[in-house]
Order: C-alpha cells, then sequence, then structure tokens
C-alpha cells in the first residue's frame, strides 16, 4: 500500500499531467453523464423513442465523422488548446439544452443542432487526449500514468449513470444536463492551462489529405500496429451482442433490469481492477500479453449464452473487465512507446474510427443476425469471434517480437562511462 501511495506521488508530481488528468476525468465524467440525462429529458418532455434515436444518431455520427481530422489537428497544433475548445464548444451546446429543457422549450430543431456540434466536439477531444500523455506524464512513470488514467475513466464510467440518474431524479434532467455543462467548462479550464514544451513549426497550407496519408503510412508500415486495429475493430463487432443480448437474457433469465445492472457494474469495477493491476505489472512482451488477456473475455459470452447461475455470470464479467482493462493499458503503453510523439494523435485517430465507428454497425449486426441464429448461438459465436481475433493477433512475427523499451535509469543512480565498460569487458577477456 505504501509503495502505491509513492508511485501516485510520482506520477501527480507532473504538473502537465495532474491537469491532464482531472480534465480528462472531468471530461469523461460529462460524457457518460450525457447519454442518460438527454434520454430523460426528451421522454420526459412527451418525445418519442424516434425523436430519442435521431438526437442520438446526430450525436454520434459527426463525432465518427471527425476522428480523422481530429487527428491531424491534434498532430499539427497544441493539443491541449484543441481540447480546450471542444470542451468550450460542449458547454455551450449543453449549456443551450439545459436552458431550453428548463424552461420547457425541448424541439428537434434545437436538439439536433446542439448534439451535432456536440458530436463534433467529442470527434476532435478524442485524438488529441490520446496524444497527450507522452508529453505530460514522468517518462519513467509512463505505465503507471496510463492506467492511472484508465483506472478513473472506467470507474467515472460507471460513476457518471448514477450521478445523473440521482441529479435526474431529485432536480431533473434540465440541471443534470446543466452540471454536465459545468463539467466540461472545468475541463477546458484544466486543459487550457497544461504547460508543453514547444514544438517545431510546420507548413500547415492545404496539407489535410497528405497528412491523412501520412498517418495511415504510419499505421500500415507497421504491422503489429494495423494487425492490431482491425483486431479491436473485429473484438467491437462481437461486443456488440454483449450490448444488445445480455439483457434480452437478463430479463428472460436472470431477473430483469436490476440483474443487468448488477452485472454492468461488475464489470466496470473489473476494469477498475485492471487498472490497478497495470500500475504493478510491467510485463516485457507488451502485445503478447494484451492478446491473451483478451482470452479471459470469452467466459462471459459463454455464460450468457448457455444461461449458466447468475454467480457465475458476474464472476466472470468481473474476469472479463479486469482483463480488457489490462490489455488496454498495455496496449497504450506499446502505443506511446512505439510511435513517433508527432504522428500519435493521427494513428489515435484510425484507432478510434476503427472502434467507435463500427459500433452502430456492431448493434444492428447483434439485432439481426440474432433473429436469424438466436441469441445463444450468437453470444457464443462472438466469444469466439473474439478468440479468433485474439489468436490471429499472436500469428503476427512484430507482435511475438515486441518488447518493451527500457526504463531509463534514476538520475540520481552512478552511471558507468563507456570507457569504464569497455576496460572491465577488456579485463574479462583477458582473464579468460
Amino acid at each position: 500500500m505504501a509503495l502505491s501511495f509513492v508511485v501516485l506521488s510520482e506520477v501527480m508530481q507532473s504538473r502537465s499531467f495532474r491537469r491532464q488528468y482531472f480534465a480528462r476525468t472531468l471530461s469523461v465524467l460529462g460524457t457518460t453523464m450525457s447519454y442518460l440525462a438527454l434520454t430523460f429529458a426528451i421522454l420526459g418532455s412527451g418525445g418519442s423513442t424516434t425523436e430519442l434515436g435521431l438526437v442520438m444518431a446526430a450525436n454520434t455520427l459527426p463525432m465518427i465523422l471527425l476522428l480523422l481530422f481530429g487527428g491531424v489537428w491534434g498532430d499539427r497544433y497544441p493539443r491541449n488548446r484543441i481540447m480546450a475548445v471542444a470542451d468550450m464548444v460542449r458547454v455551450v451546446t449543453q449549456g443551450l439544452l439545459a436552458a431550453a429543457v428548463l424552461t420547457h422549450h425541448m424541439d428537434l430543431w434545437l436538439m439536433i443542432p446542439t448534439q451535432i456540434a456536440s458530436g463534433a466536439a467529442a470527434g476532435v477531444f478524442q485524438p488529441a487526449s490520446s496524444g497527450l500523455t507522452r508529453v505530460t506524464a514522468n517518462p519513467k512513470r509512463m505505465q503507471e500514468s496510463i492506467s492511472l488514467l484508465s483506472t478513473s475513466c472506467n470507474t467515472l464510467a460507471a460513476v457518471g449513470s448514477l450521478v445523473a440518474a440521482g441529479l435526474v431524479a431529485t432536480v431533473g434532467a434540465g440541471w443534470c444536463i446543466a452540471f454536465e455543462a459545468g463539467t466540461f467548462l472545468l475541463s477546458a479550464v484544466l486543459c487550457r492551462g497544461i504547460p508543453l514544451p514547444p514544438r517545431p513549426p510546420r507548413a500547415v497550407k492545404n496539407q489535410m489529405v497528405r497528412e491523412l496519408a501520412e498517418g495511415w503510412r504510419e499505421v500500415r508500415t507497421r504491422n503489429w500496429l494495423w494487425i492490431s486495429l482491425a483486431g479491436f475493430t473485429v473484438w467491437q463487432l462481437a461486443f456488440g451482442s454483449y450490448t444488445v443480448l445480455g439483457p434480452d437474457v437478463a430479463e428472460k433469465a436472470l431477473g430483469g433490469a436490476t440483474v443487468w445492472a448488477l452485472i454492468l457494474t461488475v464489470y466496470s469495477l473489473g476494469n477498475a481492477a485492471g487498472g490497478i493491476v497495470g500500475m504493478r505489472w510491467k510485463p516485457a512482451r507488451l502485445l503478447v500479453l494484451a492478446r491473451l488477456a483478451e482470452l479471459m473475455e470469452i467466459p462471459v459470452f459463454v455464460l450468457l449464452a448457455v444461461r449458466a447461475p447468475l454467480a457465475l455470470i458476474v464472476a466472470a464479467a468481473f474476469v472479463a473487465g479486469t482483463f480488457e482493462s489490462i490489455s488496454d493499458v498495455l496496449w497504450r503503453v506499446a502505443m506511446q512507446e512505439q510511435v513517433p510523439e508527432e504522428s500519435l494523435s493521427r494513428v489515435s485517430s484510425y484507432e478510434w474510427l476503427g472502434t467507435m465507428g463500427v459500433q452502430p454497425l456492431a448493434l444492428v449486426l447483434a439485432a439481426v443476425l440474432s433473429s436469424v441464429f438466436g441469441p445463444a448461438a450468437m453470444l457464443a459465436g462472438s466469444g469466439a469471434l473474439i478468440g479468433l481475433a485474439a489468436m490471429s493477433g499472436l500469428l503476427s512475427p512484430d507482435i511475438r517480437r515486441m518488447r518493451r523499451l527500457p526504463e531509463e535509469p534514476d538520475e540520481d543512480e552512478p552511471q558507468e562511462s563507456q570507457e569504464s565498460n569497455d576496460a572491465r569487458e577488456i579485463q574479462e577477456v583477458q582473464e579468460v
């Protein structure tokens, strides 16, 4: 325990990372609250599920479309300022939405434009945020910094829905959305104040397409990178079955919505536990262990498919969440170590596009195919697909050969000069 506090102290010593950490967690809290608050705001004002679907689509599509452009801007301009501008846009959109709800003026003509702008801001924010840790975190504590961000964000993803539900139940959806806008405001202020090292000037005139191509070149010329991204896309397609069919199984065989909420909460707790493990466990073979960790997500799909006892499903959900988080931490470390800093946001944008971009398709496929093959077959098949994607990645020599970069020695540790090393080697040879 004492060691953990020492590590956390060293991680948070960096003023830049400290500001990034609080900004990121506040932004995640606001984003997590948004879905539930908006849902109750629309339905509570007499809106239909069709209107809710249109508003959600208005948020999701611009986010997906702007991810690649956000990656270019993240590598071209100061990332903290891009994040600050994106969150200020969401302050305005959610502020307008809160005012509309509180004054009982909820209309599609207001909701759709505000959510288009909010989704676009999220699409710009994500790649910039992914590329920022490289320059804010203590280089000797890079994995711990990534793990802390992962743990906190996963925890807030679970807490955010509970906070939103509490606010909606007590003070109403309008004030909940206003609170959400406040989290974005604080995040923007913190982002704007992140001190960053100067970056070399770059010519930026009419280079969008070329810079996108350069980012894709960084992906396709690294076998470990594009193979991993392809695997993540397959994983996302498979996970749609968990999202769509899990509640159906819970409703018909396990006890209803309360049970499904319990499973989701335990999964999130597993995510948090995996982040804590990621702060202490530093395997040399980053991607090999990341792919093997993904195999531990299969049991929860199989147990849901066979409608196993609830205790087994809950335990499997905790294991799946834990190892998903461990895999994510190891992957983030590999990205931060192996991808050039000037290309990190563009490479991250392709990752986000390959995961978030297929989420709507994954949900539709899960619903359509389950009507053909049945929920049990779809859940079991999705688990098998996750296993196939993970094992296929291990066939790549580049993934198997990748090693963690050696940690930088402490500055206060005495360093042997090259001359002393050479003299010692000569002496050893003479003795032989």
